[in-house]
């Protein structure tokens, strides 16, 4: 009787002690995170901060039909859509080049972690030097008699933001999916060739299924950066860049530098609510995926 509850109490102890240390992560998750985003839905939902009126939804809908908003979201959903998948082959492909290789195979994959660790001002100089009117890219153009551009200012400023964000963001899809493809035992591969599968049927039948999982931590990864290189392209482009650039936290900052907390915190608000619907998606897809192949 006396051990049993002795047990109870030292099981109760170490909730206590548990929850002591989760205290301080959850006081900085309720403070810095759910505070400051009830508050931002607070002011998304009001005239002004003076009034305080409340609108009800009023400030999402003139913000869904703000023409800035439509460009900033159609550029940003163009960004995405194209970005991310394109992070997600490369980072695959690079990694399983790099299973393959015997010699340097640390070298090459701190090649590609490199870029992670650059600043970000030195990151616009060099692109900025590639890219500008007087840039390496328009003297190659030059030299080989075709005519030059300012790529910066084109409709193809886009694909280079894209670049950017590739060259940034493949070393650590790559080491997702190098620790990924490095835990899929030997033996299934040694057995699909025993029974006669091919290069392409091992890839579709057993390395995409068991690389799945990791698949999925990396776009999710991949989708948050996305967001994070707005760091490098207001650098690149400052606050007011061209329409084919023009992003959600352009509009967001623009808001932000305008005192507008009314369409800051609803275009806030939008983005949130994307990012959860994604998150929700990823997670949905997983579960159905798994069940499928478990």
């Amino acid at each position: 009787m006396n051990v049993t509850i002795r047990r109870r109490n030292k099981k109760k102890y170490r909730e206590w002690v548990l929850w002591l240390l989760l205290l301080p992560s959850l006081m900085g998750m309720l403070i810095f995170y759910l505070l400051p985003f009830f508050l931002s839905m607070y002011y998304a939902m009001i005239d002004n901060v003076v009034s305080h009126r409340f609108v009800g939804l009023q400030n999402f809908i003139d913000t869904f039909h703000n023409l800035s908003f439509q460009q900033a979201l159609k550029n940003t959903a163009f960004f995405i859509l194209v970005g991310v998948p394109l992070n997600l082959i490369c980072s695959f492909t690079i990694a399983n080049l790099l299973k393959k290789v015997t010699k340097l195979k640390v070298f090459f994959g701190l090649i590609f972690l490199i870029p992670m660790i650059i600043p970000a001002g030195a990151v616009v100089f060099v692109w900025k030097s590639i890219f500008d009117v007087n840039g390496i890219l328009n003297w190659v153009l030059y030299s080989v008699g075709l005519p030059m551009k300012n790529w910066l200012e084109s409709e193809w400023v886009l694909g280079i933001v894209i670049i950017i964000f590739l060259w940034k963001n493949i070393g650590i899809g790559m080491i997702l999916f190098w620790t990924g493809l490095n835990r899929i035992p030997k033996t299934y591969y040694e057995m699909a060739r025993v029974e006669g599968g091919g290069a392409m049927g091992q890839l579709f039948h057993i390395t995409l299924v068991y690389i799945m999982p990791t698949g999925f931590v990396a776009a999710l990864l991949s989708i948050i950066n996305s967001f994070k290189i707005f760091k490098e392209i207001f650098l690149l482009f400052g606050n007011y860049p061209s329409e084919w650039v023009y992003l959600l936290q352009h509009y967001m900052n623009n808001q932000f530098l305008a005192a507008n907390a009314q369409k800051l915190s609803a275009s806030a608000g939008i983005i949130s609510a994307f990012i959860v619907s994604v998150l929700f998606f990823f997670f949905h897809s997983q579960r159905k995926l798994s069940e499928h192949f478990s």
